[in-house]
């Protein structure tokens, strides 16, 4: 009993207290190193409440099954990647993408912590072509840029592909994007994918960023209605452009 309640406490302490560098910490029965959570808004959530994004994971507990083929676009350290591994068990895969470097090393880290067998990484950004694009403000808006803006932010150059023109056989059912207002180019990548599986969409759409890229937010909707999908928000009672990003489950 007494060693119950020191554990407890021990626990209470470390959620209120808050280290200033990276940490290796839990979630959900699995290790994760996040960044340093006096700094990182994912860190912070993860290190005080376990999660990050509440609404976005109750979705994914809710929605991911066992044998499931899954496509994380946009995986940063790993947290939705690591849950859908655990999720879909060893019968199931996911395929994850992540260009950034930096955040590519935590994921692979993340991947080995945790002796996952079921996913396969990848260093490049899904788009609507192959090529190479620069990865503008890569710690702060993370925004896939052509032109990027080089006298304000720091810029990264980074590979780019099409879904549809991978070597990927496997039957897709579920796909999660969050990629800092790329989404439009990202799902006309991967229009033939979506067309032939109709997988459910998890998708957060950066209504500002969105724009830098050509496109409008009402954009993806429309693209996503003319393929047959019915759109819920996840994380309002109403999908409003003026409120900022928005999670939207899309079935």
């Amino acid at each position: 009993m007494i060693s119950f309640i020191f554990n407890c406490i021990k626990k209470f302490y470390h959620r209120i207290t808050m280290p200033n560098n990276d940490i290796i910490t839990e979630f959900k029965g699995m290790k994760i190193l996040i960044r340093n959570p006096s700094k990182s808004q994912i860190g912070k959530s993860i290190y005080k409440y376990g999660y990050w994004e509440q609404e976005t994971t109750n979705e994914v507990l809710n929605k991911v099954k066992k044998k499931m083929c899954i496509l994380d676009v946009g995986a940063d350290i790993g947290y939705y990647t690591l849950l859908f591994s655990k999720l879909v068990g060893t019968h199931g895969s996911v395929y994850s993408f992540e260009p950034i470097p930096e955040a590519k090393e935590y994921l692979d880290v993340n991947i080995i912590l945790n002796k996952v067998k079921n996913v396969k990484t990848f260093d490049y950004a899904l788009f609507d072509q192959e090529g190479f694009s620069y990865i503008e403000d890569p710690f702060g808006k993370s925004r896939l840029n052509e032109n990027p803006d080089i006298n304000n932010y720091k810029s990264i150059k980074v590979h780019t592909k099409k879904f549809d023109a991978l070597n990927i056989s496997n039957r897709i059912d579920l796909i999660k994007i969050d990629v800092e207002g790329s989404e439009m180019n990202v799902l006309n990548g991967m229009a033939e994918t979506i067309k032939i599986h109709h997988p459910i969409i998890l998708l957060e759409l950066h209504c500002e960023l969105i724009k830098d890229n050509s496109h409008l937010p009402e954009d993806v909707i429309k693209y996503l209605n003319n393929e047959n999908y019915t759109i819920n928000p996840v994380d309002q009672q109403t999908i409003n452009y003026e409120s900022g990003n928005i999670t939207i489950i899309c079935t």
